[in-house]
């Protein structure tokens, strides 16, 4: 996702500074076709090269002189057919010493949040979750969890844990914690996040499952290669056969392979999970090594 995101930037990027640089060119090619112009230019240049040998600067300033009243005399000046380049830090390639350039990184991370429907999928910030009127043993689990969070992906890639589980009673604030880690890896990091929720991850799985073998990749590309993939609400999605546990299990597996971060919320307490998805599944997701499963207590906020 975010090797097809920033190919786009530096590709549009590409396109800007090109078209200037034909318009340059064209300008400069409808200039060279007035006579007055074209001689000066050829005198100017002549003048330039015989210096090198001569090194008689006074006959260039003359030529250069003669050139530049030329131009002025038909609406031109020398600096209309010079690119100058909008960023003279990476001369509008898009990268300086083999990182990307600041001036192209916000328009990155702008089409990164586009790309991922950020602010649609994602639409709570670490800053809307806040513990206030909540009783003490929730807001204090909640504001642990939050501190964790936000150092945590302030840490990615540097992190041990690559699946963070969240249960809990409906309306606790599992939604709101995993939205603030995606929009933070996106909007702060520069990170790629994926957001389903657990019935489009099962449709993805199911896509990918009917899809043909030259195709299976494709379709599951993104949700193995985000840097955060969250699953939202997790057993509310149907038991298919051969997809849900199956594809379930591949995604984390491959996922913690490849270090990239899973975040899951879920209603099902362990002992559901456990029933529900097996004990393979639950392990992976339990497993103290490389997951985090936190429930988080009280009720529904929204009710209050």
């Amino acid at each position: 996702m975010k090797k097809r995101v920033l190919d786009k930037v530096i590709g549009d990027l590409n396109r800007k500074t090109n078209q200037v640089k034909d318009r340059i060119a064209s300008m400069r090619a409808l200039a060279y076709q007035i006579p007055e112009i074209s001689t000066a230019q050829q005198a100017y240049s002549k003048a330039k090269f015989n210096s090198i040998k001569t090194g008689d600067s006074k006959a260039v300033k003359v030529a250069r002189d003669a050139y530049v009243n030329a131009l002025a005399k038909h609406g031109y000046k020398e600096s209309d057919f010079e690119y100058t380049p909008s960023c003279k830090r990476c001369n509008d390639t898009g990268f300086h010493d083999g990182k990307l350039c600041a001036c192209v990184k916000k328009q990155y991370i702008i089409a990164l949040a586009k790309e991922c429907d950020i602010l649609n999928r994602a639409p709570f910030s670490f800053k809307d979750c806040n513990t206030s009127g909540m009783d003490e043993v929730q807001g204090k689990a909640l504001k642990k969890l939050y501190d964790y969070a936000e150092e945590y992906v302030a840490k990615y890639p540097a992190v041990t844990k690559n699946i963070l589980v969240f249960t809990g009673a409906t309306g606790t604030g599992k939604s709101c914690l995993a939205s603030a880690i995606a929009r933070k890896a996106v909007l702060e990091r520069g990170k790629s996040a994926l957001v389903l929720t657990a019935y489009e991850f099962n449709s993805t799985c199911l896509n990918t499952h009917l899809a043909p073998i030259e195709d299976k990749e494709r379709v599951l590309h993104d949700t193995l290669s985000a840097d955060f993939l969250v699953i939202d609400d997790l057993g509310t999605e149907p038991m298919l056969k051969n997809v849900t546990l199956e594809y379930l299990q591949l995604v984390l597996d491959e996922r913690t392979r490849d270090n990239k971060t899973t975040v899951i919320t879920t209603n099902l307490s362990e002992k559901q999970l456990k029933e529900r998805y097996g004990e393979r599944i639950f392990s992976r997701l339990s497993d103290a090594k490389h997951s985090l499963l936190r429930r988080i207590p009280g009720k529904d906020l929204r009710l209050k």
